[in-house]
């Protein structure tokens, strides 16, 4: 009987590894030899190492490798047009559009200069031509002829380089107007651009959030399941004790009356 208490008070004392078995084991408060059926064994589901036995626990992958996977095989928004219009915005005169108008514009200036001079000078070959015919060709009248052919071709000049001015100034005006309707719509256009990127982040943020909460649920039901097999353990090895008290005072109540007849 001293056998019976002393294993139940080693529970107590010592906690559930003083129990042969206790966790995952058949522990007997009865003693050895004494006749006494044994408790029914208790079924552990925690191992002695103090783990869940297979089928008690949940073990969580996490998702975060194949979400990180997915969400970079998703190519990148080409950000380069977007670049270009910033920088074209910010240029000035100092960019493609401009320098090809210009070249445009200068190349036809040049052509109007040539036909120009063209003029002149065919005008003031039939004004000779003329004047020749009516015998009036002389000195002086070729010198005053000349010196009008030569002013008609530098006023034809003129003409022309002040329209090419012009022509210039309205390249550059259309460039400012340009420049400024597009970075009125920039704004926009560089929240649309990141639109992609930042739902990638958001789909990772979810993931995340996903992948945490069904960790924590997994760890909570691990936790919970060893909880649950320590407090089982605890109130078996509590009714054990119980048990071995009661079994122990009625031996000593029978053993008191036997010895109370002999005599």
């Amino acid at each position: 009987m001293s056998d019976l208490l002393s294993g139940a008070a080693d529970v107590m004392t010592g906690g559930l590894a003083a129990i042969p078995g206790m966790l995952g084991g058949n522990p007997d408060y009865t003693g050895q030899n004494t006749g006494t059926p044994a408790m029914p064994a208790f079924q552990s589901f925690i191992n002695p190492d103090g783990s869940l036995k297979s089928g008690y626990s949940v073990d969580y992958n996490s998702i975060m490798p194949d979400e990180n996977k997915a969400l970079a095989g998703i190519p990148d928004l080409n950000m380069n047009p977007l670049h270009e219009l910033e920088n074209y915005v910010t240029s000035g005169n100092n960019n493609p559009w401009v320098q090809a108008q210009m070249a445009a514009q200068q190349q036809e200036q040049g052509q109007a200069m040539g036909a120009a001079k063209a003029n002149a000078a065919s005008s003031g070959a039939s004004a000779m031509d003329q004047a020749a015919a009516r015998g009036g060709l002389t000195t002086g009248a070729i010198e005053n002829l000349a010196r009008n052919i030569g002013n008609n071709s530098t006023m034809a000049g003129q003409n022309v380089i002040g329209q090419g001015l012009q022509q210039k100034g309205q390249i550059q005006t259309q460039n400012a107007q340009n420049q400024l309707g597009m970075l009125e719509n920039l704004p926009g256009q560089e929240v649309q651009a990141l639109q992609p990127a930042l739902q990638k982040q958001s789909l990772w943020q979810q993931a995340l959030l996903g992948d945490t909460s069904m960790n924590q649920q997994a760890n909570e039901f691990n936790v919970g399941n060893r909880i649950g097999g320590l407090n089982a353990a605890n109130q078996f090895a509590m009714q054990g004790y119980q048990d071995a008290i009661a079994k122990q005072a009625g031996q000593e109540e029978a053993q008191a009356q036997a010895n109370s007849g002999k005599k």
